[in-house]
């Protein structure tokens, strides 16, 4: 069976990351595997982490089991469940955009960044010059695996020098391909009505780490090399 893998830490994120979890495991008759780390912060008990997470597994009738896991730094190992379909780790577990590209460097699946909770039913897939072929390829799978509304989205290439000349511009990201800066590609951004947005991985143009402090809604980035 694959596996969807949660870092769960007990940090209110990582809750949320495991919700969104219960509902992947269930749509996808996926296994929900929750890694808890060997060393957690003060406060939180790995035993009652576990307990807490198989109560919310059951009532929502997801297939789940639990694991514990290294995880410091940005840097995962441990009893991973083998047949990973993507990692689900809370934003508050990552402190850095160095701690998030040594855990992105680290997978070969789709890494979702969680921050709250959504109804997934909506997705905005940023496509960045010059396109990947296999980013498309597998963001169109997703979204038909998982039941999504898709929306694609082009971005050529980001300039400081367009903020300027798009202050006047109110409209929400459209199907055209746009020439933005990064802040005003990410106000755009979070005026779409999208529940989730996937992101090509790795990536030039665009702060990955920039979008995770500033994107109000979960983000995927998905290997695409």
């Amino acid at each position: 069976m694959q596996s969807i893998l949660v870092i769960l830490t007990g940090s209110p994120h990582a809750w949320q990351a495991a919700f969104t979890g219960y509902e992947l495991a269930v749509r996808g008759g996926l296994r929900l595997v929750a890694g808890i780390p060997a060393e957690l912060g003060e406060g939180h008990d790995a035993g009652k982490l576990s307990v807490e997470f198989e109560i919310g597994a059951r009532a929502a009738g997801a297939t789940f089991s639990t694991t514990q896991i290294e995880y410091r730094a940005g840097r995962l190992g441990g009893q991973l469940p083998e047949n990973l379909r993507a990692v689900l780790v809370g934003q508050q577990d990552l402190g850095s955009a160095s701690e998030l590209n040594v855990l992105l460097e680290g997978l070969s699946c789709p890494l979702w960044v969680i921050q709250g909770r959504r109804e997934l039913s909506r997705a905005l897939a940023i496509e960045l010059a010059p396109r990947s072929v296999n980013f498309h390829e597998q963001v169109t799978t997703m979204g038909r695996e998982w039941g999504w509304q898709l929306e694609t989205v082009s971005v050529s290439s980001l300039h400081p020098e367009a903020e300027a000349a798009d202050r006047s511009v109110g409209s929400a990201v459209s199907d055209s391909t746009l020439e933005v800066s990064q802040a005003q590609f990410i106000r755009r951004l979070s005026a779409e009505p999208s529940d989730l947005v996937l992101i090509p991985w790795p990536n030039s143009g665009l702060s990955s780490w920039g979008l995770v402090e500033q994107v109000d809604r979960p983000l995927i980035f998905v290997p695409s090399t």
